[in-house]
């Protein structure tokens, strides 16, 4: 009974962590990663060792921060400030809450559009192409979050099967 509840709290963990890949409020490998430690720890490392286990967290932490690095690749190529980093982030949560996944994408557009044009004060051509900018760092971090949980996944699954 126990290893069925185990085994439904991975699940729900790695579904958490696949959504939580695409939203920028949410940071998901963390999320694989603690499933794959509950079940190293209730296995008692007997499948997935410490080791293993460390390479996990050096992938998930490797994601992180190329999801990060790709936001901000993304504003800055576009000559974007650091406005439009906060702007898009602020959107597309706000967008994120009211709208769900459409609304994620367009919140991260237009804060990062918004944020030039108000607060750094450039014009609407340069706020557009960094609003494109930032959505595209976005779009790629999560691409790389996503990729990279599913590759956790499939090893863990190959490991444990």
């Amino acid at each position: 009974m126990l290893f069925i509840l185990v085994i439904v709290v991975i699940a729900i963990l790695f579904l958490i962590g696949l959504i939580g890949s695409i939203l920028p409020s949410m940071p998901g490998p963390p999320f694989v990663l603690l499933a794959i430690l509950i079940y190293a720890i209730y296995n008692d490392f007997a499948d997935i060792s410490f080791n293993l286990l460390m390479i996990f967290a050096a992938i998930t932490l490797f994601s992180l921060f190329l999801d990060q690095l790709a936001a901000i690749l993304g504003a800055k190529k576009a000559k974007g400030s650091n406005y439009s980093i906060i702007g898009s982030f602020i959107a597309g949560f706000i967008g994120l809450v009211a709208y769900n996944l459409i609304g994620l994408i367009a919140g991260v557009f237009v804060g990062a559009f918004m944020g030039e044009l108000v607060f750094a004060q450039k014009s609407p051509k340069v706020s557009f192409n960094v609003g494109i900018g930032s959505l595209v760092g976005f779009l790629a971090g999560s691409v790389i979050k996503f990729l990279l949980s599913i590759v956790m996944i499939i090893i863990f699954l190959a490991i444990i099967i």
